[in-house]
């Protein structure tokens, strides 16, 4: 793919999701300074959408996959794009990522890469509790990260007494593995 040949972001974040029809543009619309492109999977788990954010001055604030299945991943997401991400030996800068060779592979590779982890959901009682997602950065150095989602909304007091609560509860696990929910760009 000849990456030189977009003029800003847009252009290019379009071309590479829609290039083999995995993906395709479902709404744009604009919340404050920054305009949103989300894009459905068109192949794989048609569930799965990518929320793509641009601020004025074309940058690039953030591209997040979501789909119901995985409510503690969708949560995961509250990273933005800093203007050095991709940048060696460079930390932040301003946010977002500017229109630039290094910012295109980096979104490129991590596009193609997908995601690698898994999310577990445990349910009380048939309903939804929490759930643990671990995400692999970096499979070949074994670094992963790790969060705890308590999905369930009941009072706090409600929650303290089910801690003190002879009964042990049973949950039901389910796992999902994310490379189902986005595998990467085919």
């Amino acid at each position: 793919m000849n990456m030189d040949k977009y003029q800003n972001w847009k252009e290019f974040i379009f071309a590479i999701l829609t290039n083999k029809n995995q993906f395709e543009l479902d709404k744009s619309f604009k919340k404050g300074d920054t305009d949103i492109q989300v894009y459905r999977q068109k192949t794989g788990d048609a569930q799965t959408t990518l929320a793509v954010g641009y601020l004025s001055g074309d940058r690039l604030i953030y591209l997040n996959v979501y789909n119901d299945k995985t409510p503690g991943f969708n949560k995961s997401q509250t990273d933005y794009y800093n203007e050095n991400d991709f940048a060696q030996n460079e930390a932040y800068g301003n946010p977002g990522l500017e229109f630039n060779k290094v910012n295109r592979e980096g979104i490129l590779n991590d596009l193609r890469q997908g995601y690698a982890g898994r999310e577990i959901l445990f349910y009380n009682n048939g309903k939804l509790s929490h759930s643990k997602v671990t995400i692999a950065y970096d499979q070949e150095k074994g670094i992963n990260f790790y969060h705890n989602f308590r999905i369930d909304k009941s009072p706090i007091l409600t929650k303290v007494k089910e801690l003190f609560n002879k009964k042990v509860n049973n949950f039901e696990v389910k796992e999902i593995d994310l490379k189902e929910i986005f595998g990467g760009l085919k």
